[in-house]
């Protein structure tokens, strides 16, 4: 295995600083009870809860039976699509795991057990609504049984289930309802959930309306930095990969891993993966720059406004704080803030308190970039309320039809894109936000001249909008991707966007894709207004 490498860990072995964590999931799992898992991005906890559930499907002794699931890596949308995905990764691991073997029947539909959850969920594509849900709820209770452990859902970035996997909060009601249910003869528990995310329950609540339907969760486990010994200790295995013969090298890593340790403020993601990885490759220290993209997606995509003012406060103007705060008390909580004293704190992370400094003098900062983005959406938002009073008075329906999630939808278009994965974020709201809102309303006449992304004269924002959709999530969806009659290929895109053929790398190539399509946005709704004014 090469050093200093990023991946996924799902060998608790390998996964350092963590044992104190893994054994309180161990007892939250034997509990069965319903539990949120925070940490700020990219601090371990995918890798945690991975390889938590490895140690539970090896204990004989806890009678819970573990599902990761990761509804924003998958690409999934839309409220039946959701409840297939849960029990088509329930299935998989089951069938991988020789615990579920044959088909099974329920009511009108069988269930053919597979190692491969797409091909499961695509058989159930024909059930829909309340079938959807109540097919999950059989299916886990069936299995639960038949296995005689609780299924546990580990649902990893849970805010993407809320604001863009399911049509509305409403839909996690039936995840409520069965986390609760208990046999009436023995009292075994059928189900619980496991919430992993960057942000806390509490606060998640208070932000996005009606979210309170999970409102059931017992334990909170929080991922930190780990400590100086422990990050020793992983430095050292990293450097046990080097080839022996490698001398120099090997000496100049060990000679500095404390550099690494400070600077990252003991984050193994930005510690070994960025500043060790530079470090080995280059045989020389980095400065904050090394980070640059992870520290822009943090407080652009993990981080509420309030945190970042804290941040600020802290990086350039004083250390002291005499009144705290929920902003305060959360970055406390994540290890992004470490409190000195009573009133003193100072950022954790020294190489993000040097991210601050540069980009509050740096004349190209974010500040540019999110004013542009903003003003777009702000001139967006007012021309589609002009377009659906302007239907109300011809006595149609609204074009864009209210939802619950477009204010979240909304958010994720403002949110300047500076990696891929925000960049999916984007696309994914921007397809939503313009094409499933006017689905049901937009009629024959308006689909094919502005909506069809197929269509010859159809509209080029939505052959761009529809391709970032299906080209910018997880690699097998590109693999699969087929170019139908008139449908943009990937070149043309690209072209039509950027003028030349080469795909999104920095991030200023993302930055100004999605400034471009927010552009093109606000041209096409003023010729959308214009056609329903004719």
């Amino acid at each position: 295995m090469e050093p200093f490498l990023l991946h996924d860990i799902t060998d608790p072995n390998f996964l350092f600083g963590r044992e104190t964590l893994l054994k309180n999931l161990l007892i939250d799992a034997s509990l069965k009870g319903n539990v949120n898992i925070i940490g700020a991005r990219r601090f371990g906890k995918t890798c945690l809860v991975k390889c938590a559930q490895r140690l539970i499907k090896a204990d004989n002794t806890i009678s819970a039976y573990p599902v990761y699931l990761d509804f924003k890596s998958d690409q999934i949308q839309g409220t039946d699509m959701s409840y297939h995905y849960m029990i088509a990764k329930l299935v998989e691991d089951l069938f991988v795991d020789r615990l579920f073997t044959e088909p099974a029947t329920f009511g009108a539909t069988t269930i053919c057990p597979s190692d491969d959850w797409s091909e499961i969920a695509e058989g159930l594509n024909h059930i829909k609504g309340p079938r959807a849900a109540k097919l999950l709820e059989k299916f886990v209770k069936f299995m639960s049984k038949y296995i005689e452990k609780t299924i546990v859902f580990i649902i990893d970035e849970y805010e993407y289930l809320f604001k863009s996997a399911f049509d509305s909060t409403v839909a996690f009601m039936k995840i409520r309802q069965l986390s609760g249910d208990l046999d009436t003869e023995d009292g075994f528990k059928f189900f619980a959930f496991w919430l992993v995310g960057s942000t806390s329950w509490d606060e998640f609540c208070a932000t996005y309306p009606g979210s309170g339907e999970a409102n059931t969760i017992s334990e909170k486990e929080t991922v930190k930095p780990i400590s100086m010994e422990e990050f020793e200790k992983m430095w050292i295995h990293e450097c046990s990969l080097i080839d022996s013969k490698d001398i120099d090298r090997i000496t100049f890593l060990k000679n500095n891993w404390k550099f690494a340790y400070e600077k990252s403020g003991g984050v193994p993601c930005y510690g070994k993966d960025r500043i060790g990885k530079y470090m080995y490759k280059n045989m020389e220290l980095p400065d904050y720059s090394v980070l640059n993209d992870l520290f822009k997606e943090l407080v652009n995509k993990a981080m509420s406004l309030g945190e970042y003012k804290v941040l600020r406060q802290l990086a350039l103007q004083s250390s002291k704080i005499s009144k705290s705060s929920i902003a305060l008390d959360n970055l406390v909580e994540k290890g992004l803030v470490s409190k000195k004293s009573k009133d003193l704190y100072d950022i954790a992370i020294p190489f993000l308190k040097d991210f601050i400094i540069a980009n509050n003098n740096d004349s190209s900062s974010d500040r540019q970039p999110k004013s542009v983005i903003e003003g777009l959406m702000t001139t967006i938002v007012k021309q589609i309320e002009t377009i659906n009073n302007q239907r109300v008075l011809q006595k149609k329906e609204p074009l864009f039809k209210l939802v619950n999630d477009a204010s979240s939808m909304e958010q994720e278009l403002r949110t300047p894109c500076y990696t891929s994965d925000q960049f999916v974020d984007f696309s994914s709201a921007l397809y939503r936000y313009y094409f499933e809102r006017t689905k049901d309303t937009r009629g024959y006449y308006l689909h094919k001249k502005f909506f069809s992304p197929v269509e010859e004269e159809g509209g080029v924002f939505a052959k761009c909008v529809d391709l970032c959709r299906h080209i910018y999530g997880k690699a097998h969806e590109r693999d699969e991707f087929k170019q139908r009659p008139g449908q943009f290929s990937i070149p043309d895109m690209l072209i039509e966007l950027t003028g030349k053929t080469n795909e999104p790398y920095t991030s200023d190539d993302f930055l100004k894709i999605q400034t471009e399509l927010l552009k093109r946005f606000k041209n096409e709704l003023e010729n959308i207004l214009k056609e329903i004014r004719k």
